[in-house]
């Protein structure tokens, strides 16, 4: 047997449900039907003519509703089911690696962001304890980023509470010192 592709092996697939619906006598709706609605009877013609890739649990589906394993004889003179197998695994394994490469430069991303949120929120509380001696639009400005953030909740949103508390107060005890 020739070396075969997934590529190869889809349209031999769609030509073996054909064959087998055939030799049933049943249509492609009443196929459809048969696989517990997994698979229309539009989808199952995409299928049959290799138009369209067949999930693994639609071919199970199909197989069960033609009451033929679908690692049956008829099946596999076709095709090799070993090499399907091992391009299937190894397909899995290649998105795997894919999606955890991109879940690390996430994971990353998530830190470096987490660690200047946090470097951020040190030079704001540095600047609290001048806040008194500010001018009003930037005590408004330093307030309202401090009522945001506190907003956000856990960790530094308790801290940005509390800055929000001492900074507060700073003004009150600037505006009395000016009455």
């Amino acid at each position: 047997m020739q070396d075969q592709t997934i590529e190869d092996i889809e349209p031999e697939f769609g030509r073996w449900v054909r064959d087998k619906r055939r030799e049933k006598g049943i249509s492609q709706g009443e196929l459809a039907h048969l696989s517990g609605g997994l698979v229309d009877a539009s989808a199952l013609s995409r299928i049959e003519s290799g138009k369209r890739s067949v999930r693994l649990s639609e071919a199970v589906a199909l197989a069960k509703a033609l009451e033929t394993p679908l690692l049956s004889p008829q099946f596999t003179e076709r095709v090799d089911p070993v090499r399907v197998l091992v391009t299937d695994v190894l397909n899995a394994y290649q998105e795997a690696d894919r999606a955890e490469a991109h879940m690390r430069v996430a994971d990353n991303d998530a830190g470096i962001a987490a660690d200047r949120a946090g470097q951020a929120l040190h030079r704001l509380a540095e600047l609290v304890p001048e806040v008194g001696r500010m001018t009003s639009d930037k005590q408004a400005l330093i307030l309202h980023a401090l009522q945001d953030l506190r907003r956000y909740g856990g960790y530094r949103g308790a801290l940005a509470g509390e800055l929000l508390e001492s900074a507060e107060q700073e003004v009150r005890a600037a505006n009395q010192g000016k009455v």
